[in-house]
């Protein structure tokens, strides 16, 4: 008999749950794919945002930099609250809709300055 569970679909799902726990930890800590990280790891020389021209942390890039805007708006708008960078933890902690809004900002803004090579 076959297994009702796809094996591959399990490990699909498991990594992209991780990936994204990963991405708003990174986020948290100041780490990950941020100019001032990784100018302060030796990564690069630069440490200022390619379109803001000031220190690309994890606060300015997902709260303050015009590359987030429409994806902070789409949270803003499904959560109906401003998000800033001392709110964001205490919305994330209210329910679960809110965690999973804040966590897909999060996530899809670090994922695609990795595509894009945007530190």
């Amino acid at each position: 008999m076959a297994s009702p569970v796809n094996p591959g679909f399990c490990s699909k799902v498991l990594y992209e749950t991780w990936q994204s726990e990963l991405l708003v930890t990174q986020f948290l800590r100041g780490h990950g794919a941020f100019r001032s990280f990784m100018y302060r790891i030796g990564k690069t020389t630069v440490d200022l945002c390619g379109s803001c021209q000031v220190q690309n942390t994890s606060e300015h890039a997902m709260f303050e930099c015009r590359r987030s805007d429409s994806r902070r708006k789409v949270a803003e708008d499904t959560l109906s609250i401003k998000i800033s960078t001392s709110s964001c933890v205490e919305i994330m902690l209210r329910d679960e809709e809110s965690w999973a809004v804040i966590e897909e900002l999060i996530s899809s803004r670090m994922k695609m300055r990795r595509r894009k090579k945007e530190i």
